[in-house]
């Protein structure tokens, strides 16, 4: 994929995300809150950054329990935008954590309704 900046609203990103995966959070009895009516503009390319939310939102969504609660937060500080993305669910292991983005190694869990991955981490 070819590096390609360009000035977005990230808070757009985030919302199109919301749409894409509201269907599979609600069939989970997920509940998603965000803040993303913020108008967060940075340097970036929207591809990249969008497929980075993508996998941490459906992540999100994969480890959280029935009933869970996932939050997206955008926050504006001295020029910077920073993108919290924090869910109730299950977390991982110390050792899982520090392989998540070792190639060599596959860290594939199943998810809280028996979801599959690639093992690939994040």
């Amino acid at each position: 994929m070819e590096f390609a900046p360009e000035t977005i609203n990230i808070a757009d990103l985030l919302d199109a995300n919301l749409v894409r995966f509201d269907p599979v959070a609600q069939a989970k009895n997920i509940s998603i809150e965000t803040n993303s009516n913020i108008a967060a503009a940075v340097l970036a390319d929207s591809r990249m950054i969008d497929t980075v939310l993508r996998n941490l939102i459906s992540n999100s969504i994969k480890f959280t329990e029935s009933g869970g609660q996932i939050s997206l937060n955008v926050i504006t500080y001295e020029g910077s935008v920073k993108v919290s993305i924090t869910d109730s669910g299950v977390g991982m292991s110390p050792e899982k954590a520090n392989n998540l983005f070792d190639l060599g190694v596959k860290t594939s869990t199943t998810g809280t309704d028996g979801e599959s991955g690639t093992g690939l981490g994040l």
